[in-house]
């Protein structure tokens, strides 16, 4: 065992804990934003939501397993800690993996699930998703399995005497292979939204918008590069609690980073909900709700009144804009239109009456009286 340098009181075991758990939480705060979206303003989860959440789940096991191996002195050089120590401490940092790594799978599974849902119409972008997502999957998990059979028997990877082990450098060398296509599936999935993005008939600002949500994937690329650098540099293991830190805290940015690209492009309606309710002219607002036929549809009137003719009769400004909401709860059983995509558009007259008891027909500006049919409303 080599020693430990100059530093050897060194303990990264606080910026572990410090990184994983504040990323986490910084995480969640995502997952449960994008929950709310889609339960409450949406009405409509999807299975890419569940993906996200077990993620989300699984990395918050592997972020505690982390968190045991540091009470037992991961983070701190194994020339300072007892034998047991360095067992334990090792041991948990293995396991660890596990969570860890299938919780980044399953963010990224999700990612292709919302993408499918968006693009579903397009059918060779929907068959090139699936493929990189099985490709990257299948990639995912064989790194998983080599790390535990490596040894023999599979205690020798946390205490070496007791069994026999492949060179480092052979499940080091997989890894990274593992990485680059992992780095590709970020960036295919980050770049083709955002070209079929810039095909749509929309004003420029929107597409801006959304090609900077869609591609938040370029983000999560770059943590995959970094990762692996820092993972090419791992193979020697004779310090094995005190430097593989450095790529654990990198893997668990890059789970977090994946988590919060994720999540982001499907939080555009809360961000335009809010935006909107602070933005609006002022006055009282009333939400008209149409026919339970129609239930899916709501048109937001913010009425502002002008003082007109004489006594009691006046002029009534409506500015009108409307939400798109889906149709779950309002499609006909025996409807074959997507429950999750906007299928239909509505033109809606409303009758405002004055104070002076005649009946005016509410005037909605024509952009308003149409609802996008487009599934890329949707985020």
């Amino acid at each position: 065992m080599e020693s430990p340098g100059p530093n050897n009181n060194a303990d990264k075991g606080v910026l572990i804990n410090a990184i994983c758990w504040g990323g986490a939480c910084f995480a969640t705060l995502f997952v449960a934003a994008r929950f709310f979206t889609r339960i409450q303003i949406i009405q409509n989860l999807g299975l890419d939501d569940w993906f996200m959440l077990s993620a989300i789940i699984l990395d918050f096991v592997g972020v505690a397993v982390v968190s045991e191996a540091v009470r037992w002195g991961y983070g701190r050089h194994q020339a300072n800690l007892p034998l047991e120590n360095v067992v334990q401490a090792v041991k948990y940092a293995w396991i660890a993996q596990m969570p860890i790594v299938l919780a980044l799978t399953i963010a990224r599974v999700s990612i292709a699930a919302f993408l499918l849902r968006l693009f579903a119409a397009n059918k060779w972008l929907k068959w090139f998703l699936l493929v990189m997502t099985l490709v990257n999957t299948i990639f995912a998990i064989l790194p998983l399995i080599m790390i535990f059979a490596q040894c023999t028997p599979v205690t020798a990877l946390w205490d070496p005497p007791t069994g026999h082990c492949w060179n480092p450098k052979i499940q080091r060398d997989f890894a990274v292979v593992s990485s680059a296509i992992t780095a590709f599936t970020d960036l295919t999935f980050a770049l083709f939204p955002i070209a079929l993005v810039f095909r749509l008939q929309m004003k420029l600002r929107h597409k801006l918008g959304l090609a900077s949500l869609l591609g938040l994937g370029i983000v999560a690329m770059a943590a995959t590069i970094v990762s692996t650098v820092v993972l090419w540099g791992l193979s020697a293991r004779s310090d094995f609690t005190y430097e593989s830190p450095r790529l654990y805290l990198w893997v668990v940015s890059e789970n977090h980073v994946v988590f919060i690209a994720g999540c982001t492009p499907t939080l555009r309606p809360l961000w335009s909900h809010c935006f909107s309710r602070q933005s609006s002219p002022s006055g009282p607002e009333h939400t008209w709700s149409l026919p339970r036929r129609h239930k899916g549809y709501k048109t937001h009137l913010n009425q502002v009144p002008t003082l007109g003719g004489s006594g009691d009769d006046f002029k009534m400004q409506t500015y009108a804009w409307r939400e798109a909401t889906t149709l779950s709860e309002g499609t006909r059983k025996d409807s074959k239109e997507d429950p999750g995509v906007i299928n239909k558009t509505t033109d809606v007259d409303v009758d405002v009456e004055n104070h002076a008891g005649r009946a005016r027909p509410l005037r909605v500006a024509p952009w308003e009286r149409h609802v996008a049919a487009s599934p890329v409303e949707q985020i």
